[in-house]
Formats: C-alpha cells, structure tokens, sequence
C-alpha cells in the first residue's frame, strides 16, 4: 500500500487545519471562564460570588460588657453595609446593667436591617445573656454557661438595737 504524494500531502494539511481548530476552541474556553470569573466577581470585594453582597459579618463580644459608644456606631455602620447577615459570638460573665442594656438596644436595631445570629463561644451570663437575646437564632454548645438575667443587689443591714 503505497501512497502517493498528493494524499500525504493532503493529510499534513488536514492535521494542520484540525489542529488549528483545536488550539482555537481550548483558547475560546479559557476565554470565556474568564469573562465569567470577571462577570461573577463582586466589586471592591475581590469574591467571586453569585450574590451582590458581601461575606457576612462577626462581631465578637467579649470580657466585661460596659457601655461603649464606638461600639454603638459601628453596629450602626454594620446596619449600613452590603454584609448580608451578621454573626455574634459572645463570651462574657456580663457586665454593667446600662451597658448591657445600651449592647441589647444596639442588636435589636441591627436585627432590623440584618439576619442576626449569636454563637455562645463558652460563657454568656447576665449581661451576655441579655445580649444573646436580641438575636433571632442562638447558638450555644451544651458545655456553654447560658443564663441568669435579672441584677442581685447586696448590701449589709446594720443590727437595731
């Protein structure tokens, strides 16, 4: 079986051609995920989502709660930003009853705006609790220290004689 010039010639070009058509479809797949990348990716955020939004945001609560006005305004500009949802993880003995109270008035407000979701991290007593009540979902593992809202007031009676 001999071949003659002409078909060996044909051949040569028609692998030129296939290969030609291949390199062209896997340039235009590569192309086109990348204009989906681009397409898909939320700006300023760097994400690439499916979403207009951005991640959700954390907030932690720990230590002793006192009133804080900083913290007040920043739960506000958090009200105010593409975060979908908010996520509280609070670990305090409580605090102060005005502060913890100033905390609870702060997340109901935010609740408004966002979904709001309180992980108990180990410790959400007195005021933590009060706190963890102005979510609409709470968190806690079944070691964590849950509880005790109301405020124990203590002072010495002197004996009457």
């Amino acid at each position: 079986m001999s071949l003659d010039a002409d078909t060996i010639v044909d051949r040569r070009r028609m692998r030129r051609k296939l290969t030609f058509w291949r390199v062209l479809a896997v340039l235009i797949a590569i192309c086109a995920v990348v204009a989906a990348g681009v397409a898909l990716r939320v700006p300023g955020t760097g994400m690439l989502t499916g979403q207009p939004g951005g991640a959700i945001a954390r907030v932690a609560i720990t230590g002793l709660i006192r009133s804080d006005q900083d913290r007040v305004e920043a739960l506000e500009r958090l009200g105010k930003s593409r975060a979908p949802a908010v996520i509280v993880h609070i670990n305090s003995p409580g605090g102060t009853t005005s502060g913890s109270e100033q905390l609870y008035d702060s997340l109901m407000r935010l609740k408004e705006q966002k979904p709001l979701v309180v992980v108990v991290d180990g410790l959400a007593a007195s005021g933590g609790y009060i706190t963890a009540i102005a979510a609409d979902h709470i968190v806690a593992q079944e070691t964590s220290l849950v509880g005790s809202i109301g405020v124990l007031f203590q002072y010495p009676t002197s004996p009457i004689s």
